[in-house]
Order: C-alpha cells, then structure tokens, then sequence
C-alpha cells in the first residue's frame, strides 16, 4: 500500500495484461534480423496488442479518481506525487535509450539534443518524442492536469462532462489538431473515470457478464475495425478486473500482481531490451526466434521488477514524505504553495490546449497569421 490507498489487487493484474499486451506487440523487435513471415506469433497479440495503451488510459482514469476521492486530496500533494510517479523514472528509460539506441543502431536524424531535453519535459511534440512510448505518457501528463484544474472546481461528474465534451468534439468535429491528438483518446480516460462513479451501481452485476459484454464489444470493434466503440468494452473490463475476487498470495495471481507493479517500468524499459537481443541470425535455426522473442519478454519482465522494487518504490515513497503534514513547512504558507502548484497546473493545462488545438503548427490558419 502506499500512500494510504489499499492496492486493488484486480486493478493490478489489469495493468499487467496491459502492458504484457504491448510488450507483445513490440516484440518483433527482439527478432527483426530472421526473415519476414517465418515466425508463430500470437495473432491477436500481434495485431491488436496496441489497445494495452487504451487499457492504461482507462485505468489510469479509474485510479485519478480513486486518489481525487480521498478526503486529503490536494492538487498540491496531487501533483507532487504524479510527478515523482511519473518523470524519474521516464529519465532513467530516457537516458538509457539515448546511450544504448546509440550504440546498436547509431543516430537518427530526428534524435538531437534539442528533441532530447524537450521530451523530457513530456510536453506535446510535433511527431513522436525521443523515446517513441512516452507518446501515451504526453496524454497521461494533460489528463492529470485536466484533473488537477477540473476536480477541486467541479469534482468528479464535472471532470466526466469535460471529458466526454473534448471525446464528441474529437468524433463529431473535424478539429483543427496539433500531431498530438490529445481530445482522441479522452474517451479511454472517461471509460475509467465513469467505471469509478458507477462502481457502486456495476458491483450488484454478476461479474461474469460484466466480462462477457466486455469481450463482445471488443470483438465487434476488432471486427468492424470501428475502435471507437473501445472505450465501452475498457468501462467493462476496469469494472471487471475491479469487482475480481482474487486471493493476492495464489500461484496464478501473485505474478500477475508483481507484473501490474511493475507494469511502467516494463512499459518504459522493453523497447530498449528489445533493442540490445541478437542482432546478428546468420546461422540460427528458424525455431529460435520464438525462445528469443520469450525469453527476450521474461527479461523485461525480470529487470523491470527488479526496477519497481529498486528504484521506482522508493522514489515514490520520497514524493509522498514530501507532501505529509509531518513535513516541517510553516503551515501558513501551505495554502500558498497549494494555490501556486493549482495556478501552474492551470497554466500548463492552458499551454497544451494552446499548443494541440488552437495554434497546431501545419494549420493554414496559422500558416496566413504567420504569413
């Protein structure tokens, strides 16, 4: 448990198969010198394995408002933490793929020091950040100030409205969008926000149709290649994984919740050991490809836990000693700090609305003001 939120352990086992499902889709890397079309993937995994990142979004709106829910909810503590959740370990995955990206397949042209310092930030980029995954990270980053601006005014319905309102303008409206489309995948963080306010109403849902109507609606989506519909099947499966009756101590469902803990460090830290497995084939029977590709995924597995208990863990633990009231701060400059962080957390939600939507770069209305 940390910071004072029991863990729910189905939540856990969510983001495990989440991020199992992306490392999967990611795992060709690991095997890209043997020819095209000699290996047995796991097709669903292969072809749809990408939705994990959708996944995420969904549970990550579950657990905002989990944490928003507390009666010790600040914006300030708030922020404080998703930015030790978030950005220190980001940079340890960051760094390390600059050194070894550089090392096995030299520079790329668009990899300068200038894309470098300002992925970091995890601000909106006009293409893909340096590290390609932190893309999702860039939406995870808006959405937790959305919620930092939304929640203390509005409270949870009124983030669902915001939410829902910026997911039809992205459906309906052809919206004028920076590369980013940030409005695109509010509807995956609304899934999860509306999974927490109705959890009282879906607990009295026997679980197993919960699941069924799940994997109906994903089914039909992957079948009619209509992925707007994705967000009603995540609303299922966030319920469902929720409501799950596990014991955490199981042969089965004890591994599968170490994987959930450690699911952002797997999710940050695979691309670049895919990036280090064998490179070189020549020689190798075809039927190897499959253990490198296995074996290549149960070491991300490995490093990434040992990364959670190692790293993540106690960075973690330091952003929230920071925002105890054990902490020795003069309680009169609380308030302060508290309305400061709000106000900056305004003005970055602000920059990025600005930034994505209305001044995109590529937009003629931009081009002619320019002009």
């Amino acid at each position: 448990m940390l910071g004072g939120i029991v863990k729910l352990y189905g939540l856990q086992i969510a983001r495990g198969v989440a991020a199992l499902g992306i490392v999967y889709f990611h795992s060709w890397v690991a095997i890209r010198g043997y020819p095209a079309n000699t290996s047995f993937p796991i097709l669903p995994l292969r072809d749809w394995g990408f939705l994990g990142v959708n996944f995420f979004f969904a549970i990550s709106g579950f657990v905002i408002c989990l944490v928003a829910s507390r009666p010790d909810f600040t914006v300030g503590s708030f922020v404080v933490k998703r930015a030790f959740r978030i950005y220190p370990m980001y940079w340890v995955a960051l760094f390390a793929f600059v050194r070894i990206g550089h090392s096995t397949r030299g520079p790329v042209e668009s990899e300068t020091w200038s894309n470098l310092l300002y992925s970091a930030t995890l601000l909106p980029t006009n293409g893909m950040p340096y590290l390609d995954v932190a893309w999702s990270l860039q939406h995870e980053i808006f959405f937790y100030l959305i919620a930092a601006v939304t929640i203390p005014l509005l409270a949870l319905r009124g983030l669902a409205i915001l939410l829902f309102a910026s997911a039809a303008a992205a459906y309906w409206f052809d919206l004028p969008e920076h590369s980013l489309p940030i409005s695109h995948y509010h509807a995956d963080f609304l899934a999860g926000v509306l999974a927490f306010l109705l959890r009282k109403q879906t607990a009295r849902v026997p679980n197993v149709f919960t699941l069924l109507i799940g994997c109906a609606i994903l089914f039909g989506s992957i079948e009619t290649n209509a992925f707007a519909g994705f967000p009603f099947a995540a609303f299922m499966f966030v319920t469902w994984f929720v409501n799950l009756k596990i014991d955490p101590r199981g042969p089965i469902f004890s591994p599968l919740i170490k994987l959930g803990d450690a699911s952002y460090s797997l999710y940050l830290l695979h691309p670049i050991i895919f990036l280090l497995a064998l490179r070189d084939f020549d020689g190798l029977p075809l039927w190897t490809q499959e253990p490198i590709r296995w074996g290549s995924i149960l070491v991300c597995c490995g490093l990434s836990y040992w990364t959670w208990k190692a790293f993540e863990t106690p960075i973690i633990q330091t952003g929230e000693a920071l925002t105890r009231t054990e902490i020795e701060l003069d309680i009169a400059i609380v308030p302060n700090v508290e309305k400061s962080i709000a106000q900056v957390s305004a003005c970055l939600t602000l920059f990025v609305f600005a930034r994505c939507i209305l001044f995109p770069l590529h937009t003629p209305l931009f081009l002619a003001l320019r002009g």
